[in-house]
This record gives C-alpha cells, structure tokens and sequence, in this order.
C-alpha cells in the first residue's frame, strides 16, 4: 500500500475541432481509478492476464488534485495547454474509490469546503 495525499489526473485526448463541454471531476476520478490490465506471465502457472486497481485505504485530510493541463508537442518542442474546462463540486464524495475499510480522517469537518483560488 502507498500512502498518497496528491493525486495527478490527465485529461483524456480530444480531437481536434471536436466541440467540448466541461468535463466533471468525478468522470476524471473514475477514469483514474478504474482497473488496469497488465502485462504479466504467472510463474507457477503462465497464465498471461492481470489487472491492477487503485483504492484509497485511509483518507488524507487534504487531498490536492493536480489536473495535467499541458501535453507535449514533438514537433515544436514545446507543451501546449489544455483549454479544456473541468466542471469542480463543492461537495466530493470518495466512496466509490475507497477499500470497505476506509474511513474519513480523525480531523475531518462535517462538511468539506473546497478551497478556490
């Protein structure tokens, strides 16, 4: 298990000209989250398929999110940024990303505010 108290999300590769609405938090969270297949060869018995998921044992206090709004450009050898418009809750519920035996922090208020800029 790895503690985390910041999470790095990127947002999904639009094409271009496509029109967008805002993407929400919660759908970039699922997508973070969600199961991954890997590439791996059991030693005892070969079997080739494997999946790894990410669950939040114990919740932080904080958890900073840091939304990738940059991707590379090869040919100009430069990042450009991301104009794409993400939707933020006041309120974030955890619970779909938590193991059965997580619980909130000690230190937790009632109701989460959510700090803005």
């Amino acid at each position: 298990m790895e503690r985390f108290r910041d999470v790095s999300i990127s947002i999904p590769d639009q094409e271009e000209g496509q029109t967008t609405e805002p993407l929400k938090l919660e759908k970039l969270l699922e997508d973070f989250f969600s199961d991954t297949s890997l590439e791996y060869t059991c030693d005892k018995c070969a079997h080739k398929s494997a999946s790894a998921h990410q669950r939040v044992r114990s919740l932080p206090r904080f958890l900073v999110i840091h939304i990738k709004r940059f991707r590379p450009n090869w040919e100009k050898k430069r990042f450009d940024k991301l104009l794409t418009k993400v939707q933020i809750p006041l309120h974030l519920d955890l619970a779909a990303f938590c193991t059965s035996k997580s619980s909130p922090p000690s230190s937790c208020l009632a109701d989460s505010q959510l700090a803005r800029p």
